[in-house]
C-alpha cells in the first residue's frame, strides 16, 4: 500500500476491518474467509488546489520567460559592444 496517497486512511480502515472480520469469522467456522474489494480511484481536485496549481504554473512560466529575455538581451548587448569595438558598420 502507498502510505503517502490521499486515500490511504480509507484503505487502512478497510484493511483493518478485513483483518478483524477474518479473525472473528475464522474462530467461529475455521474455513470461511472474508474478502474485500478496494477500488482506488483518485479524487478530483478541489477549486483551491486548481488555483494553487495555476498560480504556480503562471509563476514558473513568467520566470522562464524572464530568464529567456535576459539571455537574449545579454547576447544582443554583447554583439553590439563587439561591433562597436571592431568598428563594424551594418
Amino acid at each position: 500500500m502507498n502510505s503517502t496517497s490521499v486515500q490511504v486512511t480509507g484503505m487502512w480502515a478497510a484493511y483493518a476491518q478485513e483483518i478483524i472480520l477474518r479473525q472473528f469469522l475464522g474462530k467461529q467456522s475455521g474455513t470461511k474467509k472474508v474478502q474485500l474489494k478496494i477500488i482506488e480511484d483518485p479524487l478530483p481536485l478541489n477549486n483551491q488546489a486548481k488555483i494553487v496549481i495555476s498560480a504556480v504554473a503562471g509563476f514558473m512560466m513568467s520566470f522562464a520567460i524572464t530568464i529567456a529575455w535576459l539571455m537574449i538581451n545579454s547576447s544582443l548587448i554583447k554583439s553590439i559592444v563587439g561591433e562597436k569595438e571592431k568598428n563594424l558598420k551594418n
